[in-house]
């Protein structure tokens, strides 16, 4: 990173972090990345909403379909969310997050569920999402 920062000081720069927990990366850029522009989490621990899934087809070609989103799920039920946001607010370092949430499949974690929005059908979302 540094190499690069010196490099090419005006660019910016972000950060793709897959070795720590959500709640350990805030500290680690701010001692070893304080002046990346962002952070990408593989992993960001939530689960945003409960969503209502239907098959359609079948077969090898059958798919599952998120229909809608039946709620949105609260920020303070989910520990990890609560501990990633808590390392937020006290860390000293103050870019960009961005994260990858319910992606499904085997990327990046296997048998992380799938979510859905549908945001016209009225739910108000929440921090969580």
């Amino acid at each position: 990173f540094n190499i690069v920062r010196q490099t090419h000081p005006s660019t910016w720069v972000g950060l793709r972090v897959q070795h720590l927990e959500p709640s350990e990366i805030f500290r680690w850029v701010a001692e070893c990345c304080p002046t990346a522009d962002a952070v990408w989490m593989e992993v960001l621990p939530c689960q945003p909403a409960e969503i209502e899934w239907e098959q359609a087809g079948f077969g090898p070609l059958g798919k599952r379909l998120a229909v809608r989103a039946t709620s949105w799920a609260d920020d303070a039920s989910q520990p990890a969310l609560q501990a990633a946001l808590e390392a937020r607010r006290q860390g000293a370092w103050s870019g960009l997050v961005c994260g990858s949430v319910a992606c499904g499949g085997d990327w990046p974690v296997p048998g992380q569920p799938l979510v859905h929005h549908f945001q016209e059908e009225g739910l108000a979302m929440n921090i969580a999402c």
